[in-house]
């Protein structure tokens, strides 16, 4: 368990709210193509002996020309000892899509990566897919479709927590790195990329990460944890974290001077 200390500085009140501790429930698998073949699926685990209820998964998109949507499924309950494959096209409980940036916007689409085919631009260097399948060349499907971020909420009925009534949990993650920070199981780093949603991590359709192999690419993608998502808008900006460096350096000038 992280703790924070606390003190008569103000800014170490800035630094506590990024240390909090971590409950582990279970874990999130992505994959894209393999057994549903080019299309990406999620297999939320519960691994646990209580009922995940009230599981809600939203999409938000944060590049290319997704920037922006933002789109949810109902998902009701995920059994105990039981896992949920969420294959998309057929996601129980989506929903309309929020301020589409185009029309024909859909997050939970089936082939994800190819939905604006008719939108190509077979300039990017990034799409190096340029064979022919049922006399239409791939290279026409090469669009900028973008990346999303998942946000999985639910309520966890384990009688230890929320005094009988159960508590709240959550998973949020991208394929890796993102302009959020929000990364995977795996970290925030361009190594441990996942490109389950079939994009290149610049959210580039037919890339060699439209891969239709079985199987992958895949992993853990991500972990589910007791508490609410932390909003992405609280991701610090330079201004804040200027500030927080001023602050370690005082505390770290007030400790020698104590040492001394």
């Amino acid at each position: 368990m992280k703790k924070c200390v606390l003190g008569a500085l103000a800014t170490v009140a800035v630094l506590c709210q990024f240390a909090h501790a971590e409950v582990l429930v279970s874990t999130i698998d992505g994959f894209y193509g393999g057994t549903y073949y080019d299309t990406p699926w999620l297999t939320v685990s519960n691994s646990t002996s209580y009922d995940f209820t009230n599981v809600v998964l939203t999409l938000t998109g944060y590049q290319g020309l997704n920037n922006g949507s933002s789109q949810s499924a109902d998902l009701g309950t995920i059994g105990a000892g039981t896992t949920d494959t969420l294959v998309w096209s057929s996601v129980p409980g989506v929903q309309p899509v929020v301020n589409p940036t185009t029309a024909n916007t859909n997050l939970f689409e089936d082939d994800y990566d190819d939905e604006y085919g008719s939108y190509s631009n077979p300039g990017n260097s990034a799409c190096t897919i340029n064979d022919t399948m049922y006399g239409v060349s791939q290279y026409y499907f090469c669009a900028d479709t973008g990346n999303f971020y998942a946000t999985l909420t639910a309520t966890w009925n384990n009688p230890a927590y929320g005094g009988g009534s159960g508590t709240e949990i959550y998973s949020q993650f991208s394929p890796g790195e993102d302009p959020y920070g929000i990364g995977n199981a795996c970290g925030n780093t361009p190594s441990c990329y996942v490109g389950w949603e079939g994009l290149d991590p610049a959210g580039w359709s037919e890339t060699v990460y439209d891969d239709h192999s079985s199987g992958g690419p895949s992993g853990v993608l991500a972990n589910i944890y007791v508490g609410a998502p932390p909003s992405v808008s609280a991701v610090p900006e330079p201004g804040t974290l200027v500030l927080l460096g001023s602050g370690l350096s005082t505390i770290l000038g007030l400790i020698r001077r104590r040492r001394a």
